[in-house]
């Protein structure tokens, strides 16, 4: 593999040879590991950006009402404010 110098005009080439060694299975020991935990710190960015907005979405326009979900009893272990922090999140924006 190359080595990454930021001044380096090879940069595009070396970009080049990393991203070949993904699509052919050629990768490091560093690598396979970063493929392997990147799609869970993917969901878990998600999931604590979702909770973060809607935390600020409740301090600043209350909380999200769905008559639907209401009317629903709470489950041992979902409560009623990630429920509504769910339905809020996959809504449509508009």
């Amino acid at each position: 593999m190359c080595s990454v110098v930021l001044l380096d005009m090879n940069l595009e080439w070396c970009l080049l040879d990393i991203l070949t060694g993904w699509i052919v299975g050629d990768l490091s020991t560093n690598a396979r590991i970063f493929t392997a935990l990147a799609p869970a710190l993917a969901g878990l960015m998600l999931v604590i950006f979702v909770a973060l907005s809607y935390s600020l979405r409740v301090r600043f326009k209350g909380h999200y009402f769905d008559p639907d979900l209401e009317a629903k009893t709470t489950g041992p272990l979902v409560g009623r404010w990630m429920r509504m922090g769910f339905a809020w999140a996959i809504q449509p924006v508009w």
